[in-house]
Protein backbone atom coordinates (compact mmCIF):
# COMPACT_ATOMS: atom_id res chain seq x y z
CA UNK A 1 0.00 0.00 0.00
CA UNK A 2 1.36 3.41 -1.00
CA UNK A 3 0.31 6.77 0.45
CA UNK A 4 0.00 9.78 -1.83
CA UNK A 5 -0.66 13.31 -0.72
CA UNK A 6 -2.79 15.46 -2.96
CA UNK A 7 -4.38 18.86 -3.12
CA UNK A 8 -8.03 18.56 -4.06
CA UNK A 9 -9.65 21.50 -5.81
CA UNK A 10 -13.43 21.87 -5.56
CA UNK A 11 -15.84 24.36 -7.08
CA UNK A 12 -16.83 26.98 -4.53
CA UNK A 13 -20.16 27.73 -6.20
CA UNK A 14 -22.87 25.43 -7.45
CA UNK A 15 -22.44 21.73 -6.88
CA UNK A 16 -18.98 21.89 -5.19
CA UNK A 17 -17.73 19.17 -7.52
CA UNK A 18 -14.10 18.11 -7.76
CA UNK A 19 -12.24 20.15 -10.39
CA UNK A 20 -8.67 18.91 -10.07
CA UNK A 21 -6.46 16.59 -8.05
CA UNK A 22 -2.82 17.71 -7.79
CA UNK A 23 -0.21 15.28 -6.51
CA UNK A 24 2.25 16.87 -4.08
CA UNK A 25 4.44 13.91 -3.20
CA UNK A 26 7.44 16.02 -4.19
CA UNK A 27 6.90 18.14 -1.04
CA UNK A 28 8.44 16.69 2.08
CA UNK A 29 6.10 15.95 4.97
CA UNK A 30 7.95 18.08 7.56
CA UNK A 31 7.49 21.13 5.33
CA UNK A 32 3.78 20.44 4.93
CA UNK A 33 3.33 19.79 8.65
CA UNK A 34 4.74 23.24 9.46
CA UNK A 35 1.87 24.83 7.56
CA UNK A 36 -0.99 23.03 9.28
CA UNK A 37 -2.00 22.52 12.87
CA UNK A 38 -2.24 18.74 12.99
CA UNK A 39 -5.00 17.10 14.94
CA UNK A 40 -3.77 15.09 17.94
CA UNK A 41 -5.09 11.84 16.49
CA UNK A 42 -3.38 12.43 13.12
CA UNK A 43 0.40 12.28 13.68
CA UNK A 44 1.10 10.97 10.16
CA UNK A 45 -0.93 13.65 8.41
CA UNK A 46 -3.59 11.47 6.78
CA UNK A 47 -6.76 13.47 7.39
CA UNK A 48 -7.93 16.23 5.05
CA UNK A 49 -7.02 19.79 5.96
CA UNK A 50 -8.49 22.88 4.39
CA UNK A 51 -5.98 25.21 2.72
CA UNK A 52 -6.50 28.79 3.85
CA UNK A 53 -4.88 31.95 2.50
CA UNK A 54 -1.67 31.67 4.56
CA UNK A 55 -1.06 28.05 3.57
CA UNK A 56 -1.95 28.77 -0.05
CA UNK A 57 0.61 31.56 -0.33
CA UNK A 58 3.35 29.17 0.78
CA UNK A 59 2.25 26.03 -1.05
CA UNK A 60 1.81 27.82 -4.38
CA UNK A 61 5.56 28.53 -4.34
CA UNK A 62 6.17 24.76 -4.50
CA UNK A 63 3.14 23.84 -6.63
CA UNK A 64 2.93 26.44 -9.43
CA UNK A 65 -0.01 24.60 -11.00
CA UNK A 66 -2.07 25.79 -8.03
CA UNK A 67 -1.93 29.40 -9.28
CA UNK A 68 -4.78 28.54 -11.63
CA UNK A 69 -6.97 27.77 -8.57
CA UNK A 70 -6.86 30.76 -6.19
CA UNK A 71 -7.89 29.99 -2.61
CA UNK A 72 -10.65 32.63 -2.65
CA UNK A 73 -12.36 31.12 -5.72
CA UNK A 74 -12.02 27.41 -4.95
CA UNK A 75 -12.25 25.13 -1.92
CA UNK A 76 -8.83 23.57 -1.50
CA UNK A 77 -7.92 20.67 0.75
CA UNK A 78 -4.79 18.66 1.27
CA UNK A 79 -5.12 15.01 2.15
CA UNK A 80 -3.51 11.60 1.97
CA UNK A 81 -4.93 8.74 -0.04
CA UNK A 82 -3.83 5.14 -0.29
CA UNK A 83 -3.33 3.63 -3.71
Amino acid sequence: MKVERNILVFKKKGDSSLVKEINIDHLDIPKIKKLFKLLPDDPKFYRPYRIEKEQYETIVQYVPELKVYPWNKFHLTIEAVTV
